[in-house]
């Protein structure tokens, strides 16, 4: 095994697969600098928690002919995001829980907002 392939054999060892997130242990300092390996089995709850919420959407659609730009996602539940990028104004988000085709159709006239207003 080349050098090349024992790192990205490691690296993937190190991340949880499902969730994209890195494996990290925890260790309890007994306050005498005594440091002991404190094994935690992080729960599908706990990763999800600080795993990106955008994760499980999969690209849908994309409209990249002129500014702004759109791009879209889907859930296999149904739900989907928009984002808009605008060059100049930036990007901005609008979601559902359904009707992603219609929405898509009507991209140009949704309304988007900011990140944290769409998704927080």
């Amino acid at each position: 095994m080349s050098n090349a392939t024992a790192v990205s054999d490691l690296e993937r060892a190190e991340h949880n697969g499902t969730f994209g997130v890195k494996k990290v242990a925890v260790y309890n300092d007994d306050g005498a600098g005594n440091l002991s390996l404190q094994p935690k089995t992080a729960t599908e709850e706990t990763l999800q928690a600080v795993a990106d919420p955008l994760v499980k959407y999969k690209s849908a659609g994309m409209d990249i002919a002129a500014n702004p730009y759109y791009f879209g996602y889907l859930k296999t539940d149904g739900e989907w995001y928009i984002k808009k990028l605008d060059t100049t104004l930036g990007t901005t988000y609008v979601k559902g829980s359904s009707g992603y085709a219609t929405a898509w159709t009507g991209r140009v006239a949704q309304s988007y907002d900011l990140y944290d207003v769409i998704f927080g």
